[in-house]
């Protein structure tokens, strides 16, 4: 499947390119951009900015749960798995 190429669609009011569900990088925090969990370091600060994102979709104990996962890395409790990175 060819995605088309972000740099020829307006960014407000384009559509996602796979869901094509209406896409505002604004509402979204930002461009789509892709990242890696390279390097990946789990902190204080970083879990506080993880939870202030995460509380903009109202509570879910899926989050909840991620979120003390993540807090018990930081603490050396528990080793970091991928998809602790990936929620990250």
């Amino acid at each position: 499947m060819r995605l088309p190429d972000l740099e020829s669609l307006e960014h407000f009011g384009a559509r996602g390119a796979v869901s094509g569900r209406p896409f505002n990088p604004d509402l979204a925090g930002g461009p789509i951009e892709n990242l890696t969990t390279d390097g990946v370091t789990i902190n204080r600060e970083g879990i506080a900015i993880v939870e202030k994102h995460i509380a903009r979709f109202g509570h879910d104990p899926v989050n909840e749960v991620m979120i003390n996962r993540l807090k018990d890395i930081e603490k050396g409790k528990i080793p970091p798995e991928q998809v602790d990175l990936n929620f990250w």
